[in-house]
């Protein structure tokens, strides 16, 4: 490791175990980005630290100097649920993966990828799911490790909003397609794919005013015209899309029913969460 990185880090990581967080800062704000997930890499015991609320203007800072190639001027902006650390983490590593498959180090994009899925990058995510995509054949066990990724995925993926539930609902679609490819016979498997798919289109419509910051995020500021490989522009256009492919409507009246319970649900936490933090305000 470079030696002026190598004392840096270290004097970083001898002021966060003596809680010195002003000169912590100090010294992160002047980093270049790439020392970030390297000193993640060197010291993961620190992440909980610099998760305190006390970097959370760093961290703001840091994803703002974030920049995509094709578009310089664009910006990310914070999400809700996804911390600015993570976000940032998550896309440097993101970033360090794309590099590792342009220069054929497979071993190394694979673990790029991992990591940044643990900061849950929604761009990680998305990639992984695409190369399991293109490595799979069509067949029926394919689909199913697919399907198995995309029930444990989905608490995270929900936490970015619309992107997240539109990454699983395209998937979904994509197996709808294959399982029609293959011929495959189970009615039930085929009415759970069914269901899914629409449950996140719900979602996806439902939670988009809330969701804008994420849908920047995820598109690179181009809207949902890059979410999905019709490249259409509306949420509309993409459920009448995959509503003709759902012959049951039993089946998309059940999944829109979980939808609204779910969001309901989600809604409802929400308000006690905040009604929580009111009170603790007033005591």
């Amino acid at each position: 490791m470079n030696s002026d990185r190598t004392k840096e880090f270290y004097k970083v990581s001898s002021c966060l175990q003596s809680a010195k967080f002003d000169e912590v800062i100090e010294n992160i704000r002047t980093w270049p980005l790439v020392w970030l997930i390297q000193f993640n890499q060197r010291y993961p015991e620190y992440y909980d630290i610099l998760k305190l609320t006390a970097f959370d203007t760093l961290w703001a800072e840091k994803r703002a100097e974030l920049r995509i190639s094709f578009n310089p001027h664009f910006t990310f902006s914070s999400q809700k649920y996804i911390p600015d650390i993570d976000f940032v983490l998550g896309y440097l590593l993101y970033l360090a993966a794309l590099q590792a498959k342009k220069n054929l180090h497979d071993e190394a994009f694979n673990d790029y990828l991992t990591h940044a899925i643990h900061f849950n990058s929604f761009h990680a995510r998305q990639t992984y799911l695409h190369h399991l995509i293109m490595q799979k054949t069509n067949s029926k066990s394919a689909s199913e490790t697919i399907l198995s990724i995309l029930h444990n995925w989905e608490p995270s993926l929900a936490k970015h909003g619309t992107p997240g539930y539109l990454l699983l609902a395209n998937n979904y679609l994509h197996l709808v397609v294959t399982r029609l490819e293959i011929k495959d016979e189970d009615e039930s498997q085929h009415d759970n794919i069914h269901f899914y798919l629409w449950k996140n289109l719900v979602l996806a419509e439902l939670v988009e005013p809330l969701s804008q910051n994420a849908i920047n995020n995820a598109y690179f500021g181009e809207g949902l015209k890059l979410s999905n490989f019709m490249q259409f522009n509306s949420l509309k256009e993409l459920k009448d899309y995959a509503s003709k492919l759902i012959k049951d409507n039993l089946v998309k009246e059940q999944a829109e029913h979980s939808a609204h319970a779910s969001f309901d649900k989600e809604n409802s936490q929400n308000r006690f969460e905040n009604w929580l933090k009111s009170k603790n305000k007033t005591t």
